[in-house]
Parts: C-alpha cells; structure tokens; sequence
C-alpha cells in the first residue's frame, strides 16, 4: 500500500500517542505545514488522516472527523528543475569523480528529485512515448508521469506554438510580397 509510508513515517510518529478527541483541526493544519515535503505529499497525510477519522466514525467510535476542516492545497509550489543532458552529465562526472557512488550522492545532496524530474522531462520532448516514459519510472499510471514528473520543454511549447499560428494565420512567414503581390508591382 503506497500510503502505509506516510502512516509509519509522519502520522504515527506525531499523531500516535493521541486519543481521537484530543486531536484539533488548527493543531493538525499547523502541524502538516512543518514537514519538509512538496504540497502534494502533505496533502496525501490530510488525506490519510481524514480516512481514519471516517472509518473511527463509521464505526462509531468517534463522532465527527476533524480532519474535514484542515486547508491544504495540492498544488505545486513552483515547477521542478529540469536538468539539460549536459547538466546532467557534468552532475555525473563530478559525483562519479568524488567517490564512484554517484546515485548516492544524488540522493545526499536532494538532487534525486530533480533527477527524476528531468529523467522524465527529457524522454518526452525526445518524442517518447508516454507509456515508455511511465515504465522507465516506475509509475503505477502515466497520469502520475504525466501531471507530475514530465514538463513541457520551452523550444516543444515555441514549436507547438508556431504551428497554431500557422493553422490559424495562413500566410505567417511569408514576405510581404508575397502577401500583397499587387502592391509591390
């Protein structure tokens, strides 16, 4: 189970020794903004927290869920950083350099994320396709490789967009004789 990680390693530790009732809405909303994870994994814990308090409630145990009122959003804080090959390259040689254990290193310095992020990104502009790209990282759905680890890289979305101008506007690029013939006899 994916979420069996953030009940062993942030609910339990903190919330555990807790009886139902003395657990608070504003204590719980205070608390979830202190861990030092991305808004969507915060908002995994939330989501954890208020089945728990569901299921006490179904079950009669306790009478409402206060986890129901806690605010917190799922939304990203700033895109990720992608990494260019050649950035990812000279990460590379200069880890492997310094001790031979370079993934390692990447995890140490909290370079893993933007690895991953990049090792997703980079794939995808290649013209791979998303199913490829979602096996490579081990994603249970390519929504997930999608919504989370791929951005669209700046030279695709200039691309992309040039292509709609040209659908739209016939003759974008053209010279202006060649768009007015009569006037430049």
């Amino acid at each position: 189970m994916c979420y069996a990680v953030y009940l062993r390693r942030w609910i339990l530790p903190n919330w555990g020794k807790l009886e139902l009732r003395d657990v608070r809405t504003i204590e719980f909303e205070s608390w979830l903004r202190r861990p030092p994870l991305a808004k969507e994994s915060c908002a995994k814990i939330r989501g954890v927290m208020s089945v728990l308090f569901n299921h006490a409630c179904r079950y009669e145990f306790f009478d409402h869920n206060p986890i129901r009122l806690v605010r917190q959003g799922a939304k990203r804080k700033a895109a990720p950083n992608i990494l260019n090959p050649d950035e990812i390259k000279t990460l590379i040689d200069g880890l492997a350099s310094e001790n031979g254990h370079w993934f390692c290193s990447l995890r140490r310095l909290d370079y893993d994320r933007t690895f991953r992020h990049s090792f997703g990104t980079l794939p995808k502009a290649n013209g791979e396709d998303v199913k490829t790209v979602q096996e490579l990282l081990r994603h249970a759905n390519s929504r997930i490789t999608l919504d989370v680890y791929t951005q669209a890289v700046n030279s695709n979305k200039r691309a992309a967009q040039s292509k709609v101008v040209r659908m739209m506007v016939s003759n974008v690029g053209q010279k202006v004789e060649e768009k007015y013939p009569q006037t430049h006899q």
